[in-house]
């Protein structure tokens, strides 16, 4: 389909909008003021200036500035800095020789684009905790591998989802199609690593895993740690559903290095090409992929707004009173449909409030647990004469970190099975929806796999599959899986410095296990309130949504009701007749 020639066709975007019933299209538009007419423009503006977000996450220090200065063979990102600040650098295509820095405030500043200049906002020395508000940088580079519309996103920092750094994360994952995971091979990967690498995974079907190698590390160790992290990660696939990944052996520190010496062998050498080649092959296939999105789409909309100009055309065959008896038995049907829809919503909420007990059990026992291996193996520590408070804090730091692991995990698997749950809730409702309003798709258009890519190729709000699965999975519950393991690290690790405090001179045993327990204690409730609170939210989100969608039927049933008495079609059969032979010569010659 010639998506030019749909745009510049003013009779058929008028004809689409002139025949649009928002009850029944309602489904495929959920924006407010829109028309099939302007969706198609939007999806069309994006055809022409795609943007796919692919942010580069790891541990801090596992070089991926230096992977991404040398995926686009310049050094473009400072990659020697002790400390970064959560500060996302956006590189995009262009040939600007200047940065760009926006503030949190909604300013910006131009500034020199060099290392120097961009260290000044993310090195930690220079910027410390984010000091000066950045909400984000933007550099362009005239790299092959961004030529298709590919952004490549630098997420310093980011190893674990901290109170500090998960919004900031969160806001890249509701946007992205994929993702670049930098693992390293010696250690190979750790259980925070797969914590954090299931949270973010889960978002999209795809994801490509680099593992950074290192002119110490030798061949056997390298293939011995790939055929580890596959393994690990093949565990983790399986668990999301997701595809198994490959692993890509590249020494981020050679490709770089072969930039300043200009020497291609050294490049070849590093692997970085295939980095390169996947991306570049990812880029090329979006651009297909936002093309059919729109192809479907359109094409929707054609077949929706012939059978509304045939049914119109087929009332003006009827006597007065057979229009109305027709009417009469539309809002008839119309009513039971709502009446199902609405038991459909009622058996969702009901199941969200099961949910929510059985989830907030869950908290309390794994959290109990977690909480209570941390104050044994503690008060261990302290029975065995472990009381100066740095080394206490010290100690606490490596046994809260594993057991946090485990239990951030553990809290992960729950709310995936329960948003899993809820996407199949929610599928059925949708397919009941599409029924009751009569649309019916190609199923290869409306697939799991196909939708994701779809609503991802979409503005937001946009999604094909319709308003509710797009819109409350997606983005209430899967949001809120990074926002809870997020929140329990970064509450744990919070109360690292509070037992150094107290505890500095703590010389008796008992003393110090008198200082430690409230702070156990706050650790617990928090924890809890943290896990029950996201998920309650989550709650309030589905059930507004579902009280929306009902209220929006109500108002629909109480308009047809008002239009009882206005029984002359809109449209004369002549204009209607020329409108659907308009649609069927030039874009839909299969209808009948």
């Amino acid at each position: 389909m010639d998506i030019d020639k749909v745009l510049s066709d003013k009779r058929f975007i008028g004809i689409l909008n002139k025949y649009y019933k928002k009850d029944i299209l309602g489904i495929m538009i959920r924006n407010a003021g829109d028309t099939p007419g302007s969706v198609i423009e939007t999806m069309a503006r994006n055809i022409k200036n795609p943007q796919i977000i692919v942010p580069v996450l790891g541990m801090q220090g596992i070089g991926k500035s230096t992977l991404i200065n040398g995926l686009l063979k310049e050094n473009i990102l400072p990659n020697e800095a002790d400390e970064t600040t959560c500060v996302p650098v956006e590189i995009k295509y262009g040939s600007e020789k200047n940065a760009k820095v926006y503030f949190k405030n909604g300013t910006s500043q131009t500034v020199p684009r060099t290392i120097e200049s961009i260290a000044s906002f993310v090195d930690n020395n220079n910027n410390q905790g984010n000091e000066k508000s950045v909400r984000r940088i933007e550099l362009f580079s005239e790299s092959p591998v961004l030529k298709n519309g590919l952004t490549i996103v630098d997420l310093p920092g980011v190893g674990s989802l901290t109170a500090q750094n998960e919004e900031t994360t969160n806001k890249y994952i509701e946007n992205l199609c994929t993702a670049i995971f930098v693992i390293p091979t010696i250690p190979t990967i750790r259980k925070q690593e797969v914590v954090f690498i299931k949270s973010v995974w889960s978002q999209f079907p795809t994801a490509v895993f680099v593992q950074n190698c290192w002119d110490d590390e030798s061949k056997r160790e390298i293939d011995e740690a790939v055929d580890y992290n596959k393994k690990i990660l093949r565990r983790t696939a399986d668990e999301l559903g997701a595809q198994p990944p490959d692993i890509l052996a590249i020494n981020a520190y050679k490709a770089l290095n072969s930039v300043y010496s200009g020497d291609n062998s050294e490049r070849v050498q590093s692997g970085i090409e295939a980095l390169s080649d996947k991306l570049i092959n990812l880029s090329s296939q979006w651009l297909d992929t936002l093309e059919k999105g729109t192809e479907s789409r359109i094409n929707a909309f054609i077949k929706v707004t012939v059978d509304i100009i045939k049914e119109q055309i087929d009332s003006l065959e009827l006597e007065n009173s057979e229009i109305i008896k027709r009417k009469e038995n539309e809002l008839e049907e119309y009513h039971e449909n709502t009446r199902m829809i609405k038991r459909k919503a009622e058996d969702i909420e009901d199941w969200l409030i099961d949910k929510k007990k059985e989830l907030s059990k869950f908290a309390d026992e794994t959290v109990s647990e977690c909480v209570g291996l941390i104050r044994s193996q503690m008060f261990e520590l302290v029975d065995k004469g472990v009381t100066d408070g740095e080394n206490l804090s010290n100690a606490f730091k490596d046994i809260q970190g594993e057991c946090l692991n485990e239990l951030s995990e553990k809290v992960f698997d729950k709310t995936y099975e329960i948003r899993k749950e809820l996407e199949e809730n929610l599928h059925e409702l949708e397919c009941l929806i599409m029924q009751a309003n009569k649309l019916q798709f190609d199923n290869t258009d409306f697939s799991k796999d196909s939708q994701f890519k779809f609503e991802k190729a979409l503005p937001p709000a946009l999604g094909i599959g319709g308003g509710i699965v797009g819109v409350i999975a997606g983005a209430a519950i899967g949001g809120a899986i990074g926002v809870i393991v997020g929140g329990l690290i970064g509450i744990a690790a919070s109360l690292i410095g509070e037992i150094g405090k107290k505890l500095i001179g703590k010389a008796r045993q008992s003393a110090t296990k008198n200082e430690m327990a409230p702070l156990f204690d706050k650790m617990s409730d928090e924890l809890k309130d943290k896990i029950n609170t996201s998920f309650n939210q989550v709650v309030k989100n589905v059930e507004k949504s579902l009280d929306d969608m009902i209220d929006n039927r109500r108002k629909n049933e109480r308009k047809m009701k008002d239009d009882m008495d206005n029984t002359e079609p809109p449209v004369q059969k002549p204009e209607l007749e020329s409108d659907l032979e308009y649609i069927r010569s030039n874009y839909y010659g299969g209808v009948k």
